[in-house]
C-alpha cells in the first residue's frame, strides 16, 4: 500500500472599509483568518482513500455580528449531509472550528470511476462567471478568501473513447439542498460537448456546454434552464460565454458574458435575490482580466467584473509571487465604483433612516505553506 502526508498553513489578512453612510457596526474592520490542513492517502492498487481533516481560525470583531450586518465573517462551514465540525472557540472576537473538509473513498480503473464520500463539487467550462459551477466556486463579489467548501456526494463516472458519462448525487443537510446530476461529455479533436439534466436544489435542470479552440483562442460556453417540471412559471434561463487568449507567454486574457434571464433588467434598486440559482441580481455582466507574467516567479493581474444592466463596476487586482516550491504570497483589493442604489457599489441598498449598505472597499495580503 502506498502512502503519503501532505499539510498545509494559509493566513490571509483583509482591510476592509464601509463607507460613511454604510449601516454596518464598523466602518474601518480587519479580518485574519488562519487554515490548516493535514492530508492523508493511501492507495492500494485501484483503490484510494483520502481525508483532510483541518482547522479554521477567525481573528475579527465582525464574529460577534448580526449575519445580517455587512461586517460579518465566519469560517463556520456550510450545513452538510455529515455533520463532522466542532466548535472550539467562540468569542466576541475570535472562531476556531475543526473539521473533515475532504473524507472519500474512490476505486479507479483506466474508464471507470467510482466515489463516495466528501470532495469538491465542480461543473461546466467557465472560469468566473458559472453557470454550472455553483457548488464550489464563490461570486466574485464575495469577500475574504473565497472558501470552497466541499460536498457529501456519491459520484460514478465512465469513460468510453470520447465518450464520458458522470452520475452525480449530492446529499445536503436538508431534502432541499440535495442534488441528483446525469452529465454526457464529448471530447473529440474538434471541440468538446457537454450535456447536463437532472433534479438540482428542487428544481428541475438541463443544460448545454462546450470549449472550443479557435486560432490560438479558447472558446467556452455554457447554458442552463432551471424549474422545467410543469411549465414551472418560474423558470429560469441561465447563459454564459468566454473568451481566452495568450497574446505572449507574458500576456494573456480572459473575458466571460454572464445573462441571467430572472435578473433585473432596468436600472432599479437591488435586493437580495430569493433564488439559489441566481448569486448576482442584473441580467448582465461582463469580466474581463488581463493577466501578466512579469517573471516566473511574479505574476499579476487586474480587470473589472461589470454590472451592465445598471454599469456598477468592481475592479479586481491582484499579485501573485511564488517564493519558493512550497510558499506562495498574494495581495489582492476590490474597489466598487458603482453609483448608489446599483450592485457593484459601497451603498446599493438604502435603509429608511437614510443610511446605506453595500459592497466594502477591500485590500488583503495572504502567504501558504506547503509542507
Amino acid at each position: 500500500m502506498d502512502t503519503t502526508i501532505h499539510g498545509d498553513v494559509f493566513l490571509y489578512n483583509d482591510q476592509k472599509y464601509f463607507d460613511n453612510q454604510s449601516v454596518s457596526s464598523y466602518q474601518n474592520i480587519s479580518d485574519t483568518y488562519t487554515i490548516g490542513g493535514l492530508e492523508f492517502a493511501a492507495q492500494q492498487d485501484d483503490l484510494r482513500f483520502f481525508i483532510r481533516p483541518e482547522f479554521r481560525s477567525l481573528l475579527s470583531p465582525g464574529v460577534n455580528l448580526s449575519p445580517t450586518d455587512p461586517a460579518y465573517v465566519t469560517v463556520k462551514s456550510p450545513p452538510r449531509a455529515l455533520n463532522l465540525g466542532s466548535l472550539l472557540v467562540l468569542n466576541s472576537w475570535e472562531e476556531l472550528y475543526t473539521d473533515v473538509e475532504h473524507l472519500y473513498l474512490s476505486w479507479n480503473s483506466s474508464n471507470f470511476e467510482i466515489s463516495v464520500g466528501r470532495r469538491p463539487v465542480s461543473l461546466g467550462v467557465l472560469k468566473y462567471l458559472p453557470v454550472w459551477n455553483k457548488f464550489t466556486a464563490p461570486p466574485l463579489i464575495y469577500a475574504g478568501p473565497g472558501f470552497i467548501y466541499s460536498s457529501d456526494n456519491a459520484t460514478l463516472r465512465f469513460q468510453a473513447g470520447d465518450w464520458a458519462f458522470t452520475l452525480l448525487e449530492i446529499e445536503g443537510a436538508t431534502g432541499a439542498d440535495a442534488a441528483r446530476i446525469g452529465q454526457v461529455a464529448l471530447y473529440s479533436s474538434f471541440i468538446e460537448i457537454h450535456g447536463l439534466a437532472g433534479v438540482w436544489w428542487e428544481q428541475a435542470v438541463g443544460g448545454l456546454a462546450f470549449a472550443k479552440d479557435l486560432g490560438g483562442m479558447t472558446i467556452r460556453g455554457e447554458t442552463l434552464w432551471v424549474g422545467l417540471r410543469n411549465n414551472d412559471t418560474d423558470s429560469q434561463f441561465q447563459g454564459g460565454l468566454g473568451f481566452e487568449y495568450a497574446f505572449s507567454e507574458k500576456f494573456s486574457f480572459i473575458s466571460e458574458w454572464l445573462y441571467l434571464n430572472s435578473g433585473i433588467d432596468d436600472q432599479v434598486l437591488v435586493f437580495p435575490s430569493a433564488s439559489r440559482f441566481r448569486q448576482l441580481q442584473g441580467d448582465e455582466y461582463n469580466y474581463t482580466i488581463l493577466n501578466y507574467n512579469i517573471t516566473s516567479l511574479w505574476k499579476m493581474g487586474l480587470g473589472p467584473l461589470i454590472n451592465l444592466t445598471d454599469g456598477s463596476t468592481l475592479v479586481i487586482g491582484e499579485l501573485k509571487y511564488s517564493a519558493s516550491d512550497n510558499l506562495d504570497f498574494a495581495a489582492q483589493t476590490k474597489i466598487p465604483t458603482g453609483k448608489d442604489r446599483t450592485e457593484l457599489s459601497p451603498n446599493s441598498i438604502p435603509y429608511p433612516n437614510g443610511l446605506y449598505a453595500g459592497l466594502p472597499y477591500l485590500f488583503s495580503i495572504s502567504a501558504k505553506w506547503y509542507f
